[in-house]
């Protein structure tokens, strides 16, 4: 029943072709000694694992001290036979836990499960968990130092080495380790903790230098231990244990000290020269052959740890930053290019000046290449968190569908333009829309002799006429301050706006009014004179776009507090004008009447009022000519007008160049009519 169970597994695998289609073999509910069968990735027996990883740490590291010195072993031999429990209660759970055999299947079959553990790791588990410190005091127990084989306590010290088929266990912990790691990369992610790849390797090598050092002094006073710390020693020459005994003269901390000292030169391969780090022996049979040899495996060792010492510092230097480096090399390249062209020292500034706003972190990435190995999904979200700035920027893409911003993400490329670059050119033929990210532009149109009508900043795009209508720049673009822009080619626009017509019909719309305005500013190419406006409210596209709706915000709070200043001088003014009328009497009276009488006898004679018009020569705008009477009436009328909303410099423009108003004759021209 088991086989052909097992047989229809295989042939579902096989006609499904994929490894993730996981299949199970037997039952979680097969009990036997009270015990059910366990998933293999069943959150206890996960649990489990990494309890024993941490366990079989602690014995790797206090194993060889347990080894080396009784006193750190009779200290420990409490912990040592909990630990012993833990591996004890490792063989109940391997017993009655499944297994994945090679094509991924989850085999739950008890039999089965027995059968495999037996024939892997069974043998070193049971061994590795016998509690061999208390066999051996159960065996020694009562027994003469001669007694026999049993009552051999150098022989049964040397059964304490079979507590090193624990360090076998740590192959099988390959897998954990893999998961650990993980885990701790994500935690590492979640509380913004960066630790770049080459200290993580720094600390590899560090780490195993420590190991490397930890074992071989310990190694050096086992070897001792089992010669019974002869005169001929360095241990004892050195002062540092008692001979034949091994007791140490100071302490076990002052024996592992000297221990790693000798292991690290050892490991320099400075351990054979003069003395304390000598091969101190002088003769050629007994301990000094040890010693000999001992010297010569650890000049070897040495040598192989400076390899690996020397090509990990070597490929840490090469793979530190790369992107960095890469940055820098290209960054020296351009420099000597621009040596080697003797260009002029404010284009070389500019130069350098966009390569580090273009490469902010000073690093360089091929994105391209990065974004080939990821899934489209994947891609989608990196290129949608790239712009995550822009959206709420721009009007066009916070107030259209997401799927309208998400289908234009993978076609737009960021680009950076210093101060003074032109980024298109009234006349020529286009094939790219911008957006502005960052920073400020200037538009300039040829027939105002390329002045400046127009300032556009954060939010704003152009292009869009020479891209969508197919006609040339209707305007030159120049970069005032150091913007970051998003380019977008006209096939890629054409390509997403297929699917949003709506979006299109507006684009377009935009386009052709902003094409009109031009032309009624080409229209009126002689009255080029007035100040470029912020983002003009003649355009409506311009007018949503966060920056200007909190300068024009702005503006109109500033305005408010000016034209309330202003109210509050005119009528202090007025106030104090009326104290000083009543104390004049009638001579003010009748000099106002007298004024009122001359204005209305000049209404009737068709005339000019007593605010005489004087003609500039050479021009045709009427300048009034003032009179300080007139001041109280003329500050109290200008004020209605400063209080009513601006319509922006555009329409200001509009209105006074207007060909009616500009053809039209002075009144003073009429008045002599």
């Amino acid at each position: 029943m088991l086989d052909a169970g097992r047989k229809e597994c295989a042939e579902l695998l096989e006609i499904s072709g994929a490894e993730e289609f996981v299949r199970t073999v037997g039952e979680e509910d097969q009990m036997c000694l009270g015990l059910k069968m366990f998933h293999p990735k069943n959150d206890i027996i996960e649990n489990f694992e990494i309890l024993m990883m941490f366990v079989l740490l602690f014995v790797f590291m206090t194993l060889p001290l347990c080894l080396a010195f009784d006193r750190v072993n009779t200290a420990l031999l409490d912990i040592n036979f909990a630990c012993d429990l833990i591996f004890c209660l490792d063989v109940v759970k391997n017993c009655n836990v499944g297994y994945v055999d090679d094509r991924g299947v989850v085999v739950m079959d008890r039999k089965m499960a027995l059968k495999n553990y037996f024939q892997t790791w069974a043998l070193i588990d049971i061994v590795s968990s016998v509690p061999i410190d208390r066999v051996m005091d159960a065996a020694t127990e009562g027994k003469e130092d001669g007694g026999g084989v049993m009552g051999s306590k150098k022989i049964l010290k040397l059964l304490r080495l079979v507590r090193m088929t624990k360090l076998v266990k740590l192959l099988r912990a390959s897998q954990l380790v893999k998961k650990i790691r993980e885990n701790l990369m994500a935690f590492m992610e979640f509380y913004k903790i960066f630790v770049s790849d080459a200290t993580l390797k720094l600390w590899r090598l560090f780490f195993m230098m420590l190991t490397l050092s930890h074992w071989g002094s310990c190694l050096m006073f086992i070897l001792l231990k089992a010669y019974k710390y002869p005169y001929a020693s360095w241990a004892v020459r050195w002062d540092v244990v008692a001979p034949h005994t091994g007791v140490p003269v100071k302490s076990v901390l002052h024996c592992y000290t000297w221990g790693i000292y000798k292991t690290l030169m050892l490991v320099l391969g400075q351990a054979y020269q003069e003395f304390p780090t000598a091969q101190v022996c002088e003769s050629s049979h007994g301990w000094c052959v040890i010693e000999s040899w001992m010297t010569l495996v650890g000049v070897f060792a040495g040598c192989f740890f400076n390899a690996i010492f020397v090509s990990t510092i070597t490929s840490i230097l090469v793979s530190m930053d790369v992107s960095m480096q890469e940055f820098e090399e290209q960054l020296q390249r351009t420099n000597d290019y621009m040596r080697s062209l003797r260009l002029p020292g404010e284009l070389r500034d500019r130069i350098r000046d966009y390569y580090h706003h273009r490469w902010k972190e000073g690093v360089i990435f091929d994105e391209s290449l990065i974004l080939e190995r990821l899934n489209p999904e994947l891609c989608l979200e990196i290129l949608n968190y790239k712009i995550r700035d822009l959206v709420p920027k721009v009007p066009l893409l916070r107030t259209t569908p997401k799927a309208f911003s998400e289908a234009l993400a993978p076609a737009l490329h960021p680009t950076v333009t210093t101060e003074g670059d032109v980024v298109l050119k009234e006349g020529d033929y286009g094939d790219a829309m911008y957006f502005i990210d960052k920073g400020l532009a200037e538009v300039l149109v040829e027939a105002v002799g390329d002045q400046v009508v127009k300032l556009i900043a954060d939010g704003c795009f152009f292009g869009e006429a020479a891209c969508l209508l197919k006609v040339k720049r209707t305007a030159t673009i120049r970069c005032k301050h150091l913007m970051s822009s998003y380019t977008v080619s006209s096939e890629d626009m054409d390509e997403v706006l297929e699917d949003h017509p709506e979006i299109l019909k507006y684009i377009t719309r935009v386009a052709r009014s902003r094409i009109d305005r031009l032309q009624l500013l080409h229209l009126n190419a002689h009255l080029n004179e007035g100040t470029a406006g912020l983002m003009s409210t003649d355009d409506d596209e311009d007018a949503r776009t966060p920056l200007f709706v909190s300068l024009a915000a702005k503006h109109r709070a500033e305005q408010a507090g000016t034209v309330a200043a202003r109210v509050r001088h005119s009528l202090a003014n007025i106030y104090q004008k009326g104290s000083s009328m009543v104390g004049g009497g009638s001579m003010t009276n009748g000099t106002r009447s007298s004024r009122a009488s001359n204005r209305a006898a000049s209404q009737r004679a068709g005339g000019p009022s007593s605010k005489h018009v004087m003609v500039q020569p050479g021009s045709m705008r009427s300048v009034p000519e003032h009179h300080a009477e007139d001041d109280d009436d003329d500050e109290l009328s200008s004020l209605s007008g400063e209080i009513a909303p601006t319509r922006g410099v555009h329409a200001t423009m509009k209105k006074q160049h207007s060909p009616k108003a500009t053809h039209r004759p002075p009144p003073s021209t009429r008045h002599h009519r």
